[in-house]
């Protein structure tokens, strides 16, 4: 394999180099959903060589995906999502090693998933899964690069289950929403390039986290507004009475 011609751009890099470069290829990381945030994540973690993906997700190709999400084409439509994927993403760069795991996340496989791999991206729908997924990498100890989106605005986060100084989801958003409070991203519209927006950023983000470069996101919440075409960064308290990182761990 003739590892650094290709990222040859990463490797002129000051701070990421010839050892951040492998770094990222001897990485292991989860995306869980392979949708309009997972895509683009997906997209640019492969291309950028992390050596190990695995992409889980149940749903398939549907027509109305086809706006946003930017690695399927008519081709695949009702094909399931991660094997499409997995075969786009292998064309795309064939030193990686992509999964695809054809179900959803669940309290009762999450603990398997997430201690087999170094980094965690949410990139779901739902926020049943955004909070299994937030207690499960506390518990184990990992990180957890969540991003949202929805109507014209989109949120990115960043969560250390390794290090509890800093807050989790919970803190941030401590009850979780009811199916009628909080439509999932398939029933609400979106404008088609803020997922975008939002998945690469998630991408930058798993980078940074892999190569240990940059300032972390870890503490802050990070807000986009496509309408206004504007960034906002906002500290985010810890919340002492969390029954996730401070009750049961703390």
């Amino acid at each position: 394999m003739h590892l650094f011609p290709r990222y040859e751009r990463h490797v002129e890099l000051i701070g990421l180099g010839e050892k951040g470069q492998l770094k990222l290829f001897n990485s292991n990381i989860l995306i869980v959903g392979a949708g309009g945030l997972g895509c683009p994540a997906l997209l640019y973690l492969a291309a950028s060589g992390v050596g190990r993906i695995t992409v889980i997700d149940d749903d398939v190709v549907s027509l109305s995906n086809l706006q946003r999400q930017v690695l399927y084409d008519h081709d695949g439509l009702e094909k399931p999502k991660v094997d499409y994927a997995t075969q786009k993403l292998s064309k795309l760069n064939s030193d990686i090693k992509v999964t695809p795991v054809c179900d959803r996340i669940t309290i009762e496989n999450v603990e398997r998933f997430i201690t087999a791999h170094d980094l965690i991206m949410d990139c779901s729908d739902n926020f049943k899964t955004r909070y299994i997924l937030n207690d499960s990498c506390i518990k184990a100890g990992k990180t957890l690069i969540s991003g949202a989106s929805i109507y014209y605005e989109g949120q990115l986060n960043v969560f250390k289950g390794s290090d509890l100084q800093f807050p989790c989801y919970r803190c941030l958003f401590p009850v979780e929403p009811t199916e009628n409070q909080a439509p999932t991203c398939s029933e609400s519209a979106v404008l088609g390039p803020v997922p975008g927006v939002i998945g690469t950023l998630m991408a930058v983000e798993a980078i940074k986290e892999l190569v240990n470069i940059g300032t972390s996101l870890a503490g802050s919440l990070v807000t986009y507004s496509a309408l206004t075409g504007t960034f906002d960064k906002v500290v985010i308290s810890k919340n002492k009475n969390c029954r996730a990182c401070n009750v049961a761990y703390g």
